[in-house]
Parts: structure tokens; sequence; C-alpha cells
């Protein structure tokens, strides 16, 4: 695990911040490298606790996060850092748009995506993955190893 983690998976999830809008054909090239993986080391070390060929419930048994889902968490992280002032770059502070409503509404999104959102541009990804969990993350509300530590628990929920 120890191996795999810190060679193929880092590679894999290299400046995913910057990459991550990329189709939905090359993030399943992506993921069948860990499935590989998984499936190898359930065959050989997991024939017992995991029966069938479910996936996911390989990955829950290990406790690892799909790789789509760790880079959803990198996004998410990214954006705490540049909102809290952990990354310091003004520029990148000054593209991130607050939604201010003037009214209270059922909408919760706390940043605000133009109607011609394009999933390539980092900065709208990211705060379009906020908006999408805006009902239980709070990003204003906490530190960094707490949000983190909610975010991990609140996907390891999801993939239950």
């Amino acid at each position: 695990l120890t191996l795999y983690c810190s060679l193929p998976r880092s590679q894999l999830e290299y400046a995913s911040v910057v990459w991550n809008g990329i189709s939905q054909t090359n993030s399943v090239s992506i993921e069948r490298v860990q499935k590989k993986f998984i499936s190898i080391m359930k065959h050989r070390y997991l024939k017992e606790a995991v029966p069938g060929k479910n996936y996911e419930d390989a990955l829950k048994l290990v406790k690892f996060l799909s790789l789509h889902r760790r880079r959803e968490k990198a996004d998410l992280l990214f954006l705490f850092k540049v909102t809290h002032g952990l990354i310091d770059s003004p520029y990148l502070l000054s593209q991130v748009s607050l939604r201010d409503p003037r009214v209270r509404t059922r909408l919760q999104s706390s940043f605000y995506i133009s109607r011609a959102f394009n999933q390539l541009v980092p900065l709208l990804r990211l705060a379009e993955c906020y908006n999408r969990h805006s009902e239980v993350l709070d990003i204003f509300d906490s530190c960094y190893g707490a949000f983190n530590q909610f975010i991990v628990n609140l996907f390891m929920l999801e993939q239950e």
C-alpha cells in the first residue's frame, strides 16, 4: 500500500488542481490504474475479506478514496488555502467571486459562478465543486486540518 501511495498514485495526482477538468474518458483511464492495483491486491492479499469483484467494497476495506474523489478533495483544499490566505497570491484571491445574496434564499452557494461556466477554468471548477457540497461544508468556519478531515469523512460516507 505504501509503495502504491508514494509512487504511482502521487504521479496520477500531481498538479491535479490544474488539470482536473479533463474529460470523463480520461478520468476513467486514470481511475483504471487504481482499479488494477486494487484488483491485484485483492487477489493476492485479501482473498477472504472481499468476496466478489466490487471495486467500491475493496476501496472501503483498504480505506482508500477513488482517484476522482481525491482530486475533488485536492480542489476543495486548494480553494480553502486560497480563501484563507495560506497561498500568497493576490491574483488567485481576486479571481474568487463570493456570492452575497441580498435576500435569504434556499440557494446556499457561497461562490458566484458565471453562466458561461467552463470546466477547464480551475478556479471556477473549484468554486462549483465547493457549491455542490456547501450544505455540509463550511469553508470559512474551520482550520485546515479540521476541514481536511471533514472532507475525508464526508467522501468516505458517500462511498458507503
